[in-house]
């Protein structure tokens, strides 16, 4: 289009970036409370880096320091001026030269929850259109003021301070005046201001059990008010019939890095049907409180969901009433965690949260389960229509609630003498309502109060020494402590009990047989040679057991075919559990235990049943 000769001016084409879009890009996206936050972020992150300099520190079951006592930051709103002040480190020399107003670069803080170069310019640019600082850091004060358009990068303004030796009194102090009228919108509203502290005490509730001191004060209302934030994030009940519980994720190569806590319980203040606190108005009021917390750091990101994308994958069923699940996510390099530069969302899609959800649905569920098993006491059939004050006692034996005395199997050891002493065997009850031994008396022996997993009076088998072995250690076993072990177990009992039957009741070739041509193996066309090395398993045995009814006494067979299936049913769950897939819960147990028990007892007794 030009000849090379052609006489030429060189001239200069502006590039850049628009000071004013800089700032509208930062901030459009982000709530005022939010970038509020990322102040006090900041001021957290300075009182750990003092509490970690200590080589002495304690911490939490996490790793996470334990005692921010002593650390105040405070949040002062008037109609012309945000501030924010704290008493924490102040900002290193190193970082305010160099880093604090440089954009993109994030903080190198040992489990850190700021972004040094992000938030505090996004913060700041949300609030006014002027500001100024003082941070001491111990060796030097800086003292400075500044306009928006320095921090939105107008090349032709620099932030300059002063820079004094220090006054010995730590700490940073930033205030933003020429506030926007949204701003101030936002700040002389009372309502606002409300919401603000319910946000505060929700996401920094940790920091705040710790002994950190947030304290909020406006001068925008007719009365001048100051508060001290309380922690609102519920904790988990202690007393009552459903004990939380804990899992902890194993890192690969996926989560390296990263720590991931679980703990599931029931809220605090949730009473369940049946205890006698209980109160559906109660419940009622703290219903929004119920859900899964995602934490990290410390830092509440995620309160009270039960979104599917958060792993709560099922569909809400009153059982998950007074449902807590916190998932706490733990680095020393918070760029690892999965949460955005707001800190007010998770990254759903991080690979790394794909695999913290994993275990939330498996969490969930075992939850219900417990919860069931509750309920399901208080709607017992032979409590249900006792009056209430004798049917809540009841209910509070059984679970052991209030201070009630344990019920319980009393011996702590079980010897074969026992397993066959007559005053226990269910035979020899008699009915006599004033006999020591009449049903009222032995309130233990309803599978309700077996808290191990085989009562202490379940027989065992004549002429096999390994089964008793297990029968035995099954009496001492406490599903609630081992549920895991107790499924293990019980599985081993259900096998090894049903080989015994089978060879002892010459069906073992018809159980390999019936194996070949009508179960599973049908389709597996093994050769001959094969199926001579044929073992039978626990599923095979099963099945061969549900199509061979006439193995059970008529009296009994309607019955005991009923926990054959039962079994069947629980099978992939206990199998799960044998190679480490499944989480099992003590209510699952009792659950797969109490459906197949007599089942149990009449292979071990090689088909001589008893009541």
């Amino acid at each position: 289009m030009t000849g090379e000769n052609e006489g030429f001016e060189e001239v200069e084409l502006k590039t850049g970036i628009d000071p004013l879009f800089f700032a509208e890009t930062m901030t459009t996206d982000v709530e005022l409370i939010d970038a509020l936050f990322d102040l006090i972020d900041n001021s957290i992150d300075a009182a750990r880096n003092i509490i970690i300099a200590n080589s002495n520190y304690h911490t939490d079951p996490y790793g996470l320091p334990s005692d921010y006592s002593g650390y105040k930051i405070k949040l002062t709103f008037s109609k012309d001026k945000i501030s924010i002040s704290d008493n924490c480190q102040g900002i290193e020399s190193e970082v305010i030269e160099n880093r604090a107003f440089y954009t993109g670069r994030t903080s190198n803080h040992r489990f850190g929850i700021g972004h040094y170069g992000l938030g505090l310019k996004r913060a700041l640019l949300k609030t006014g259109k002027t500001f100024s600082l003082e941070s001491d850091n111990g060796i030097n004060l800086y003292v400075a003021k500044f306009s928006h358009d320095v921090l939105s990068g107008d090349k032709e303004k620099s932030l300059k301070a002063q820079k004094y030796p220090s006054n010995n009194t730590l700490g940073t102090l930033f205030s933003a005046h020429d506030l926007k009228a949204d701003v101030i919108n936002q700040i002389t509203s009372e309502e606002w201001f409300e919401n603000s502290k319910r946000h505060l005490s929700i996401r920094y509730s940790i920091f705040l059990k710790k002994g950190l001191s947030i304290i909020l004060e406006s001068n925008c209302f007719s009365k001048a008010t100051e508060v001290e934030i309380r922690s609102e994030l519920p904790n988990m009940r202690v007393d009552g019939p459903l004990s939380d519980f804990s899992y902890e994720l194993q890192q690969n190569e996926i989560t390296a890095g990263v720590s991931a806590f679980f703990n599931v319980g029931v809220h605090h203040k949730y009473k369940f049907p049946g205890e006698y606190a209980h109160s559906l108005a109660s419940n009622k009021a703290i219903t929004e409180e119920f859900g899964i917390y995602f934490i990290c750091n410390d830092r509440v990101i995620v309160s009270h969901s039960f979104e599917k994308k958060y792993g709560f994958t099922t569909s809400f069923h009153s059982e998950y009433n007074g449902f807590l699940c916190y998932v706490r996510m733990v680095s020393e390099d918070p760029a690892l965690l999965p949460w955005n530069t707001a800190k007010t969302e998770i990254k759903v899609h991080n690979p790394l949260f794909a695999e913290i959800l994993k275990p939330i649905e498996s969490l969930a569920s075992t939850y219900r389960s417990k919860a069931k098993a509750v309920i399901s006491t208080w709607l017992s059939p032979d409590i249900k229509n006792l009056p209430d004050e004798e049917r809540r006692k009841e209910f509070h034996i059984r679970l052991n609630l209030d201070g009630n005395p344990e019920i319980t199997n009393q011996s702590s050891t079980v010897s074969q003498a026992n397993l066959f002493d007559k005053s226990s065997d269910p035979q020899q009850i008699k009915s006599s309502p004033n006999n020591a031994n009449g049903a009222k008396k032995n309130k233990k022996r309803h599978t309700n109060n077996w808290k191990t997993l085989l009562p202490d009076h379940f027989p065992i088998s004549p002429d096999d020494e390994i089964l008793n072995n297990m029968l035995i250690e099954a009496a001492t076993l406490k599903i609630e402590d081992a549920p895991h072990a107790s499924c293990l177990l019980y599985r081993s009992l259900l096998e090894a009990s049903l080989k015994l039957f089978i060879k002892k009741s010459g069906h073992y070739k018809s159980v390999i047989d019936h194996y070949f041509e009508k179960g599973e193996g049908k389709t597996k066309n093994q050769s001959e040679e094969y199926k001579k090395h044929q073992d039978i398993n626990l599923s095979m045995s099963l099945r061969w057991l549900l199509d061979t009814p006439d193995v059970f006494s008529q009296e009994d067979r309607k019955n005991l075919a009923l926990c054959v299936k039962n079994a069947r049913i629980h099978v992939p769950k206990m199998n799960g559990v044998v190679h480490c897939k499944n989480i099992i819960s003590d209510s699952e147990v009792i659950k797969i235990r109490n459906e197949t028990i007599k089942l149990l007892e009449f292979l071990v007794t090689l088909g001589v049943t008893t009541t």
